[in-house]
Parts: C-alpha cells; sequence; structure tokens
C-alpha cells in the first residue's frame, strides 16, 4: 500500500514557477481557480500589484505526487488536485499543472499568494488542531487531511488509511528507490525557481539536507535517504548541469508590467507636484487596463469547462 505525498513551498518569483510547471512537454492537463492558465504569469502580478503586496512570498507551491504503482490517469489525477485547491478557504488565483514526465503522475498546484478580492496574503502554518491557528490562515495538515480524503474517494491509499492490512510510513516509502528520486527531484525543482545561480541552489538544498556539488560537467546530489552521491544526469535531462543553469538565467518581463514598473519607479523618484500627480493617473489607468483584462479572463473561465485539455 502507498501514499499520496504532499509538498508546500513558497516562492518570491511566482513567474519561474509557473513558467517552469507550465511547460507543455511536462503537463498531461491543466486546471484553473479564479484565472485563465494562458495568462496566469500577468494576472498573478496584477493582483499583487493592486494590493500593492508585491514583497517578499509571491506564490505557494504545492505538490501532490501518487506512487507509481497507483492506477490513475492524468485527468483523475487534476481532478483530484483541483478540489484540494478548491477547499483552500478565500479568492485565491491558482492553476493546477499535471505532469506526467516521470514515472508518477504528480500535481504542481500554483497559488498566488494575494486574494484578488480581499487582498489578504495567504499565511501558511502547520498547526495541530486546535493550536495557533488564525482566521484565514491554510493549515498544511488540513490539506494533507483533505487530499487523503479524496484519494479515498477515488480508491487510491493514503498514509493515514485505517483499512488497509499493511500501512508503509514516510521513513519507509523513502527507502525505495522511486520514492527518493522523486523526493530529490521536487527538492531540486523548487531550489532553482527561487536562485538566481548555483551557489544560492546548493545553500537553498542544503537546508532541506541535500548537498549539490560540481563536478567538472556534471552536477551530483547526496539525498539524506541514501547517503552517496548521484549525479544529475541520473535523474533526467533536465537535472543536469546544462540544463539547470539554462534554468537559472534570468527571464524578461513581460512588456507591460515592465512599463507599469517604470511608471512606478518615475512617481518615487518625481519632486515636481504636477508631473508626479500625472504619473499617479497614468498609473491607475494602466491598473484598470489590467485588473478589466483579468475580469474578462474570468467571465470567460466562467463559460468554459474548468478542466482544458492543453495536448
Amino acid at each position: 500500500m502507498y501514499i499520496a505525498i504532499i509538498k508546500i513551498f513558497r516562492t518570491q518569483n511566482s513567474g519561474n514557477l509557473l513558467r517552469y510547471c507550465g511547460q507543455q512537454k511536462k503537463v498531461g492537463w491543466t486546471s484553473a481557480i479564479n484565472v485563465n492558465p494562458k495568462t496566469a504569469q500577468k494576472e498573478f502580478l496584477t493582483t499583487r500589484k493592486l494590493h500593492n503586496k508585491t514583497k517578499n512570498t509571491q506564490a505557494f507551491h504545492l505538490i501532490q505526487s501518487f506512487h507509481t504503482s497507483e492506477k490513475i490517469s492524468p485527468k483523475e489525477a487534476n481532478s483530484i488536485g483541483y478540489k484540494l485547491a478548491k477547499s483552500i478557504p478565500g479568492n485565491y488565483e491558482i492553476v493546477i499543472y499535471t505532469h506526467t514526465d516521470r514515472g508518477h503522475i504528480h500535481n504542481h498546484i500554483c497559488i498566488n499568494s494575494v486574494d484578488f478580492m480581499t487582498g489578504k496574503k495567504l499565511h501558511q502554518t502547520n498547526f495541530k488542531k486546535g493550536g495557533g491557528k488564525k482566521p484565514g490562515d491554510v493549515n498544511l495538515i488540513d490539506i494533507k487531511k483533505e487530499s487523503d480524503r479524496l484519494c479515498r474517494e477515488k480508491g487510491l491509499s493514503t498514509i493515514l488509511d485505517r483499512t488497509s492490512r499493511k500501512r508503509i510510513t514516510t521513513a519507509e516509502l523513502k527507502l525505495g528507490e522511486k520514492s527518493w528520486k522523486m523526493d530529490l527531484r521536487a527538492a531540486i525543482d523548487q531550489a532553482r525557481l527561487n536562485s538566481k545561480n548555483l551557489s544560492e541552489m546548493k545553500a537553498k538544498l542544503r537546508v532541506e539536507g541535500i548537498e549539490m556539488n560540481v563536478r567538472g560537467k556534471n552536477l551530483t546530489f547526496n539525498h539524506p535517504a541514501i547517503k552517496k552521491n548521484i549525479r544529475g544526469k541520473s535523474l533526467g535531462a533536465d537535472y543536469t548541469k546544462t540544463a539547470i543553469e539554462s534554468s537559472l538565467q534570468s527571464k524578461p518581463e513581460p512588456t507591460a508590467f515592465k512599463k507599469l514598473k517604470e511608471i512606478r519607479l518615475q512617481m518615487i523618484k518625481e519632486t515636481d507636484l504636477g508631473k508626479k500627480a500625472e504619473l499617479e493617473k497614468q498609473f491607475t489607468i494602466q491598473k484598470q487596463v489590467l485588473e478589466e483584462s483579468r475580469q474578462e479572463n474570468l467571465n470567460r473561465l466562467t463559460k468554459e469547462p474548468e478542466i482544458e485539455r492543453e495536448r
């Protein structure tokens, strides 16, 4: 009996997160809540700018992985991820990507950090039932329990499945090669989303107990479950030194948002009250245009199926 694994991370670069998770070669199914997946990068940013909350955490990254032994289609996996995302309180913009490029199917649930209606920033906690949780907080323990419930509905096993004749703990699961490799890939993927270079990535992986080293043209990783080095290419083509360095390269901002940022910088620096007022007017108009575009996308989503095939 195996389990569906849940991991949650936060990122200060939602654009990189969405670009990585939305790669067509990896995605088998896509769905979304309160946002059009094709314009999610712009809409996530628009919401944060509209509520003046662009600093620190930009998005949350929830990974829901199913074991290779589970017979589940990309559409079914995405449906479970979609229902799990729906259980998160508030009006957050969320895209659910189901990846099929590995030996196991897994969901990448990308959540904008700001509620587009209220402007409230999402806070993730790990408090046990009855302790420390504030209204509106998203509790990782609650998310795991809901994931377990949804999996049981589909006949999939969970770590809390009391009806199974044999239960495998997380520690036991990590003894299997596919499981620790799955965990290692997830950690590497998250580290590179928030890193500008290999040194930053190495430091972030070390916090997770994973050592990364450069060996000539190769990268090696040491996972605590195996206590030995494994080359990145053994994890797949996306984990070679060349592929990872390429993914760390900075990407240009969308033109519309770059212009919006430039206007804002001019507003801050401008000392002439007349010119400052004109810049504020331009900034307000630009925000309104972006908000109307976002609303049009939301209206279109209400008329289209919630789950759409990307390929």
